[in-house]
């Protein structure tokens, strides 16, 4: 089940709401209902999603009332006679094996959730009821599950990077969505497994990427507001 402090929203494009009662529990949900024509609407989950043999199997509830409401490509018009909205009946489970989707265990990834409208029809729109996954923690890096770990992964620029100290003097790089090089530095965590990094960059999606002395690589996304 979701809270507004459970997503980063773009231009309040999706919010979290019982959809003016249509549904009994709050859901995530693109913000207009129809939804606009030629309009993309974008959420990111604020926390990241840490891939383990137990929970590779992606898991939410969900319900899409889009246009057509039939396969019959013949006959759009249809729609339009219909009035339909959410509610908590329509709701179904989706899943997704993540490891057939090209990830690996130990990963750690960020999900966006989009909706593209079509330039000419429109109809209610997205919504997701609950995810099931687990959190990325300082647990996972003691563990070996993973080389490193971003806390907040949302922030306005100051997070804390926490990695095993065989990691030793690390080259730190942060990427933009093109895979432009934005920020380079060194972090050494033979000396301190927790290092705090500071950077003044323009809010956005990005690729934080680490290279350990012995070669290891590991990646994350982090949100800067």
């Amino acid at each position: 089940q979701f809270s507004n402090a459970d997503v980063y929203t773009i231009n309040a494009e999706f919010s979290v709401n019982n959809m003016n009662g249509t549904v009994t529990q709050p859901v995530l949900n693109n913000t207009d209902h129809p939804y606009l024509n030629n309009k993309i609407y974008t959420t990111i989950l604020r926390r990241p999603l840490t891939i383990t043999e137990a929970n590779k199997i992606f898991t939410y509830e969900d319900v899409a009332i889009v246009e057509p409401y039939t396969d019959d490509l013949s006959d759009l018009n249809s729609f339009y006679d219909y009035v339909i909205s959410a509610n908590d009946n329509l709701f179904k489970s989706q899943s997704i094996i993540l490891t057939d989707k090209g990830f690996a265990i130990g990963e750690t990834i960020v999900f966006r959730f989009r909706l593209v409208s079509d330039p000419g029809a429109n109809s209610f729109g997205w919504a997701i009821k609950s995810i099931q996954g687990s959190v990325a923690s300082i647990d996972d890096v003691h563990n070996g599950v993973k080389l490193l770990t971003v806390y907040p992964t949302i922030s306005k620029g100051n997070f804390t990077v926490f990695g095993k100290n065989t990691l030793g003097k690390t080259k730190i790089q942060i990427v933009d969505i093109t895979g432009k090089s934005v920020y380079n530095s060194t972090l050494d965590f033979g000396l301190n497994e927790k290092q705090q990094v500071s950077v003044n960059l323009n809010a956005g999606v990005y690729i934080l990427q680490v290279i350990g002395n012995n070669n290891s690589k590991s990646s994350q996304k982090i949100i800067i507001e």
